[in-house]
Parts: structure tokens; sequence; C-alpha cells
């Protein structure tokens, strides 16, 4: 396969590497719930790019959830709720102060519940992961934090929408105030952080390259969708060998 995407790649000091979430609640398979068969494979792919990059003065950045133990979207702050159910707008809007389903885990008010899910679709509930600054929302191993040079979490505050790395983050600042154009993007997963991610890096007129190597997915069927949109938005994917001669 042939991809006309050199020019996206020269000079060096406008390109970044990309890790995102390669951490160990999604990677390390001892932890089960959120682990996907051989996702650990993403972050062992990384690490290759990782040193390829290296060799060309490419910034690396690693961006990693952190999550609050009292998110709006783990279920167990939810009194009726378990991991993958859905919460909306329809179900809280007659909670009240006195009659709720809420914990007093939880790190947000009833209001922002509301004003929340008033604003977005229903959303899935997810088991707590990644809780902030434990172990389980460090780096899978190969990969090591001297291994980049900057690290920015993301997913830190109690109410969080999208599962971009550009939400509620300082990474387009960064990019832009580093005159950084091009973007190689590898992580889990492609159905979730990987397509909002990259769709969000094109629209803030950043070129990102997909390293198909190193990027797993939840669902092939909706990866297959994905995959047809990144096409359509122009959005290149290519594979370590191509990597490897492009950068020649």
């Amino acid at each position: 396969m042939k991809n006309n995407v050199s020019q996206l790649l020269l000079p060096s000091e406008e390109v970044a590497l990309l890790s995102i979430d390669n951490t160990q609640w999604f990677e390390n398979k001892t932890l089960n719930e959120l682990y996907v068969n051989e996702w650990e494979q993403a972050a062992e792919s990384t690490k290759r790019v990782v040193d390829l990059c290296k060799n060309y003065w490419i910034k690396l950045i690693n961006v990693f959830d952190n999550h609050p133990l009292g998110h709006v979207l783990f279920a167990a702050n939810y009194q009726n709720k378990n991991p993958y159910d859905t919460i909306s707008f329809d179900e809280v809007k007659k909670w009240t102060e006195n009659e709720n389903w809420i914990w007093d885990r939880a790190e947000f008010t009833l209001q922002d519940l509301k004003d929340y899910l008033l604003t977005f679709w229903p959303q899935v509930l997810w088991p707590d992961h990644c809780i902030k600054w434990t172990q389980w929302a460090s780096l899978m191993s190969p990969l090591e934090v001297s291994d980049f040079d900057i690290h920015i979490p993301k997913w830190e505050k109690v109410v969080n929408s999208w599962y971009s790395a550009f939400d509620n983050t300082w990474l387009d600042e960064l990019l832009k105030s580093k005159n950084i154009k091009n973007l190689l993007l590898t992580w889990v997963a492609t159905d979730y952080c990987v397509w909002q991610t990259a769709l969000d890096a094109k629209n803030l007129w950043f070129n990102p390259i997909i390293i198909s190597e190193a990027v797993r997915w939840v669902a092939p069927e909706t990866t297959d969708n994905i995959l047809k949109k990144f096409n359509i938005e122009n959005i290149k994917v290519v594979t370590i060998s191509e990597l490897k001669e492009i950068l020649k």
C-alpha cells in the first residue's frame, strides 16, 4: 500500500507522536474488566514507534485517562446502575434533591447531572477505571515514563463529555505553541478515543496519521465503519514499515 504522506512528515520539528490511553487498566489482562483481547499489543507496537521517532527528534506525548472516583460516568456512583447500563435525561429529570439514585461518593450534583444529560445523548456508564494518579492510570509495559517528553492527563473533570484527547486538556494549545502540524496516533480504542481524537485533530487543522499496528478496537463491526470514515475524511492510516520509509 502506498500513502502520499511523506510531505506531511517533514520537517520533523512539525511532527508529534500521540500515545493515547496506553495504560495498565486497558492493556493489563490481569485487571480483566476493561481489558480486550490483545490490547497489550497496542503498547508493544507504540514502543516500536516511540523508539523509531526518537531517531528523528519527533515530540513524544503521552495522553492518558486520569479520572476522579466520583465521575459522572462511573456506574458505582448510582444506586440503581451497573457497568455498561445507560443513563439519560428522561430518566433523571424527575429526581429531586431528596429523592434520587446518586450515591454520596459522587462528586457531581443532581443539577450537574441534569445539565449534562440535557446537553448530551444517553450515556454509557463505566466501571471504575484509571483513578487519578493510581498505578492503573500509569503506562503499560514496555512503555516507560522516560519514553515521553510530555504527559497530559485527560478526563480529570468530574463531568466530562467526550473521549477525545483534545477535550478539556491543553493538548491543542501545546501543539500550536510548538508549531506542530502533523500527528502520529497510537492507542486504544479505535471505536472510542481514536476516532474522536482523529476527527478533532482534523477539525483543528492538524494532519492526523494513524499507525495501524499500534491501535486496537472494542468491536470489529464499529471499527470497520470508522475506518471508512477515516477514508472519507482523508485521515491517513500507515503501517510501521511505511512510516520507516517515510522518515528515511
